[in-house]
């Protein structure tokens, strides 16, 4: 069992047919949670298991899975997106404490896309926005990154970028060479330390005072931006080759927060707001967002 500073829990979010499910699929192989790609056209994909999602090939109600990464356990909600099914994705989204927006390249920002941003940022949530399917033809990611940040906000900063073949991403946090058709390296790089040294008083000042800032420091303020919202990175992938995933990886299981590191949850009861801090040896707390009949037999499970 790993630790609670070990855990990390992100929740899919995104309108339907932006590729949440073939985004968790990449995730598990990509780490060997399994042992072959699964895929939603196929009909093989681990998260679509009803009946009804594999005959319409899109998720109906919300799957959990889970995988390893470098020592971090990371457990995955992937939900529905399409109008019909959004409420389990809105009821997936307090049992986690990040959420991962997932924008098709080809669609762009749509309706649910827009709705379920704004759930999370309601609830003080860590938020990574993932554009997925950099392979669609016919595309404008430099447009799509600006529509994105115009809606968004200019905290949306690309922590990388597609290669000029979309074969391959490159770093833009730890990086700032190499050419990219969706924007210049060495400003995205810039752009993304300075949102993120905004959420630490000391660093900006070092920065202002044109000291150069170790990647160590930059490493472990990133976890304060994303809790503090001063930075929504934005990474690339094509989940279907697996291209873009082990960097998405690498961020969740570096920068996103564990439970103990999250904002707090919080509990209304009538005028009465307390806070709830993940406490491994405190009173059990729980939250069940998923409740499901299984026609087979005469019990519920949730």
């Amino acid at each position: 069992m790993a630790d609670t500073g070990n855990i990390r829990n992100i929740v899919l979010l995104g309108h339907g047919g932006s590729g949440k499910t073939s985004l968790a699929e990449a995730i598990l192989h990509k780490t060997g949670a399994t042992s072959r790609l699964g895929s939603v056209d196929d009909k093989t994909s681990i998260c679509d298991y009803y009946d009804e999602e594999k005959e319409h090939q899109h998720s109906i109600a919300s799957a959990v899975v889970h995988t390893n990464h470098n020592g971090k356990l990371l457990n995955i909600i992937d939900t529905p997106g399409y109008p019909d099914f959004v409420g389990p994705a809105i009821k997936a989204i307090p049992a986690a404490e990040t959420a991962v927006i997932v924008i098709s390249a080809a669609a762009g920002i749509e309706t649910n896309t827009r709705k379920l941003f704004e759930l999370a940022a309601a609830v003080d949530m860590s938020k990574l926005i993932v554009v997925n399917k950099i392979d669609a033809e016919n595309i404008d990611l430099p447009v799509l990154v600006k529509s994105i940040r115009e809606t968004f906000g200019s905290r949306c900063r690309c922590a990388n970028l597609p290669a000029a073949d979309k074969a391959s991403v490159i770093n833009c946090i730890e990086n700032e060479t190499g050419v990219s058709p969706v924007a210049d390296v060495a400003k995205a790089h810039t752009d993304l330390i300075e949102s993120i040294i905004e959420a630490d008083d000391e660093l900006m000042e070092s920065y202002l005072a044109s000291e150069e800032i170790p990647t160590r420091k930059i490493a472990s303020v990133f976890v304060q931006a994303l809790k503090a919202g001063t930075v929504v990175p934005i990474v690339f992938t094509n989940a279907r080759k697996e291209i873009g995933i082990a960097e998405l990886l690498d961020i969740i299981a570096k920068y996103t927060p564990s439970p103990l590191e999250a904002n707090a949850a919080k509990i209304k009861a009538d005028d009465n707001i307390t806070e709830l801090k993940a406490d491994p040896v405190g009173p059990l707390a729980g939250l069940v967002f998923r409740i499901s009949f299984d026609p087979r037999s005469s019990m519920k499970c949730s």
